[in-house]
């Protein structure tokens, strides 16, 4: 949903609504912000697959590369005048990987990856990440091992292609490019051949990150294309008048320092034949809740709100089930339910939507190579979310519009993957991939296309774009697609690994 002034015609009760949707994308890093995990391909657009091959290095899984890239959108479309459409941006990237064995046979592994944006023009800012570090033992019969730290692991498969965040946090500072976080806290595997179980405890929660905003007299702006910036002014009773926004002080130990627990169970041996996953965990919701107080004064003509940012737990239960076509392929029918906690608010304020969900989708992919093509492959995926709409549960609270606060909006999405090797020399080649995303739900559609070509060894070029549209007729809607329909761009980059 996008931020428009609102006519109030019959007194100020749409106006304090339409605040409560307008902070969704207002509260940014509590905590330093993640990135992407650092062993996949680059992928620019968030629903595509991502491959789990390692950057190109001479040992793998340790590697230091510098990447820099140049974005550009379309300015006719920026949300406002603060927002930029072409900057530059250098990201250095590195991933360490040591293993040791002792002589009673227990194996310690070290593994982190991480990453930092370098601001090289104005319109982006410093980043630093580091989405996986952990330190993991294994017994000697290989049957068991502990990890601690931060680790990334597979609770569901169709969240995690879809990058919706339900199970583990996002850094979502560009929305069409999320990345997603692991968990951080104990992390404990049993394996079998046929049969594996994790069991995850921690004290402590990073939320998703949201993009960089400034608050100043009074207004909260930001210059990132992915920022939903709030209304600045509102009409009463035919009336222009001014809104003065504060953010609530938050003490940090509120947010970072939750319980959680979750357990995944896995039958099935791995990469073939058929197996079933279920995963439950109660934990805190990977987005901030948002509540609001206003107070509008009269004589002034002004109302000023206070944010609220709130970290609220929930329930989340997963089960997936599926056919894995040895390396070739997989099939995949999945089911999420969430369930939240009703939070309990100061006196005086309102919250945004909250409503328990449920999530749906099935996953096919398939390597191409019976059809000849080798080095392809070819994707289809579908996913819905219905809301639980039962009167009697304390925890939905539905307000009048959706709070962009929630994870990527939609009802009903579908999407074509595609992706290719198209030659191959020694160390340099030319891969890209193509992907198409169509909302079932307003006709939103949106088209994603990269190139990467390998000079040799060090050097790798990209070119990457989105193109979002929509139906004049289905502006209103307020789809991911539609909320964002006037940020296609293209993107170039060059990478050097060391």
């Amino acid at each position: 949903m996008g931020y428009l002034s609102i006519v109030c015609p019959k007194g100020n009760r749409c106006l304090r609504t339409s605040i409560v949707v307008s902070f969704a994308l207002l509260i940014a890093v509590i905590w330093p912000k993640p990135a992407r995990a650092l062993g996949d391909t680059e992928s620019i657009t968030m629903p595509l697959p991502t491959s789990n091959e390692p950057m190109p290095s001479s040992s793998g899984a340790n590697y230091l590369s510098v990447e820099i890239q140049q974005y550009n959108y379309n300015s006719n479309t920026a949300q406002t005048t603060d927002q930029f459409s072409q900057y530059t941006q250098l990201s250095p990237q590195f991933g360490y990987y040591h293993k040791t064995e002792t002589s009673s046979g227990f194996e310690n592994t070290l593994k982190t990856d991480g990453l930092l944006v370098l601001p090289m023009s104005a319109g982006t800012h410093f980043e630093v990440a580091v989405p996986n570090a952990f330190w993991k033992v294994k017994t000697p019969s290989r049957h068991f091992q502990l990890s601690i730290g931060r680790e990334v692991q597979n609770w569901s498969e169709l969240d995690e292609f879809w990058h919706l965040g339900i199970w583990q946090p996002l850094a979502r500072w560009d929305a069409a490019d999320p990345m997603t976080q692991g968990l951080t806290g104990v992390f404990a595997r049993i394996s079998e051949d046929r049969f594996h179980m994790v069991f995850f405890a921690s004290d402590i929660f990073l939320p998703d990150q949201q993009p960089d905003y400034q608050v100043s007299n009074g207004q909260i702006t930001s210059d990132n294309r992915w920022f939903r910036a709030p209304v600045s002014q509102f009409s009463n009773y035919n009336e222009p008048s001014n809104i003065d926004y504060t953010i609530a002080s938050v003490n940090p130990s509120s947010v970072i320092f939750h319980k959680s627990f979750a357990v995944m169970t896995e039958f099935g041996q791995k990469n073939a034949g058929p197996y079933l996953r279920t995963s439950y965990a109660y934990k805190p919701m990977n987005q901030f809740h948002i509540a609001d107080n206003l107070n509008f004064n009269v004589a002034e003509n002004l109302a000023t709100v206070t944010v609220l940012p709130m970290v609220i737990d929930e329930h989340v239960f997963t089960a997936e089930a599926g056919f894995h076509f040895n390396d070739n392929g997989e099939f995949m029918l999945s089911d999420t339910w969430e369930h939240f906690n009703n939070p309990s608010l100061p006196s005086n304020y309102e919250q945004s939507q909250l409503v328990d969900s449920q999530y749906l989708g099935a996953l096919y992919r398939r390597d191409l190579d019976i059809f000849g093509l080798e080095h392809a492959g070819l994707g289809l995926s579908y996913v819905q979310r219905i809301e639980q709409t039962n009167p009697k549960t304390d925890t939905i609270i539905q307000g009048e519009v959706e709070s962009s606060a929630d994870r990527m909006s939609f009802d009903r999405l579908a999407g074509l993957q595609f992706h290719a090797q198209f030659w191959r020399e020694a160390d340099s080649g030319l891969d890209g991939e193509l992907g198409y995303i169509y909302s079932l739900s307003d006709a939103g559609q949106w088209v994603h296309f990269l190139l990467n070509y390998q000079y040799d060894w060090h050097w790798t070029w990209s070119l990457a774009g989105d193109v979002l549209g929509l139906p004049p007729s289905n502006f209103s809607s307020t789809s991911f697609i539609s909320k964002y329909r006037g940020n296609s761009r293209v993107i170039g980059g060059l990478t050097y690994v060391f």
